[in-house]
């Protein structure tokens, strides 16, 4: 498929990086965009991308569908797959994404980092959210400041994290 899609490097190689950057960066937020539904992939080829989405140390994907267009070389490609099938697939990646980031936002209860605490979270006037060096969303009690402040890790929200700011 990648041939197909006239991209110069091969799954080894992407892999080979991926791994290269969580061995000396392990905490470093890695992420993906993933088509599928490309002309001509086949079940069998999207099951070895999933696959290897599995194992790689990526921490979110951003899926979409291949769309047709118009002028391109892969617009006169046969093997058109069809819509209800790039829809599943996509579920598949967004779901394999939601417990990946997951996975990656638990290792962080219970550390301390550094948070730009820069806008007031959604909904919560009482609260303050920020990122993370390596792209976690925390909230905290308070006001923000924009600064970076140091935080200790408590729990899990849906999308991001909790935490409670220290002592400066």
């Amino acid at each position: 498929v990648l041939e197909r899609m006239n991209r110069r490097y091969s799954v080894e190689a992407y892999c080979e990086t991926i791994a290269r950057i969580a061995d000396s960066m392990p905490d470093c937020g890695i992420g993906a965009d993933v088509i599928c539904g490309f002309p001509g992939e086949s079940e069998t080829d999207f099951q070895a991308t999933f696959d290897r989405l599995v194992e790689l140390p990526v921490t979110y994907l951003h899926p979409f569908t291949y769309s047709v267009r118009p002028g391109s070389a892969a617009e006169a490609f046969g093997d058109q797959v069809p819509a209800e099938v790039k829809k599943r697939r996509a579920q598949s990646l967004k779901r394999l994404t939601r417990d990946k980031n997951r996975a990656f936002r638990e290792r962080h209860v219970g550390r301390t980092v550094d948070v730009l605490l820069e806008a007031e979270a959604k909904g919560d006037a009482g609260r303050a959210t920020g990122l993370t060096d390596n792209y976690l969303r925390v909230d905290v009690p308070g006001r923000p400041g924009n600064r970076v402040e140091r935080v200790r890790i408590t729990d899990l929200s849906d999308d991001g994290l909790v935490g409670e700011r220290l002592a400066a």
